[in-house]
């Protein structure tokens, strides 16, 4: 009976090591393709469509994470994770990828 236990929690543990990698890889995987478009964007000077939301950059000046999304979801109309998501996004690229 012992080992059976210590089997399935082998697994579980296996598992979320597994799961935790992949997304590890999945998280390298999107910053490294963000910081080529970055590089691109500003090689070709197309300005950054995040510019265009001046609520927002002052909220991040003022270090107010909650206010930020916030005035992104008004600008954009996005849901509040999408909006989570761009406003970490504008964070990082501010800050640099190992700041956030």
């Amino acid at each position: 009976m012992v080992c059976v236990v210590a089997a399935v929690l082998l697994g579980a543990v296996l598992v979320s090591w597994s799961l935790s990698l992949s997304l590890t890889r999945k998280l390298a995987w999107h910053l490294r393709v963000e910081r080529q478009l970055d590089a691109v964007m500003s090689h070709l000077q197309v300005p950054d469509p995040d510019s265009a939301l001046p609520a927002v950059a002052s909220a991040l000046d003022a270090h107010d994470k909650l206010r930020a999304v916030r005035e992104y979801r008004i600008a954009t109309g996005a849901s509040p994770l999408e909006a989570k998501y761009a406003v970490d996004a504008l964070i990082r690229r501010r800050t640099g990828p190992d700041a956030s």
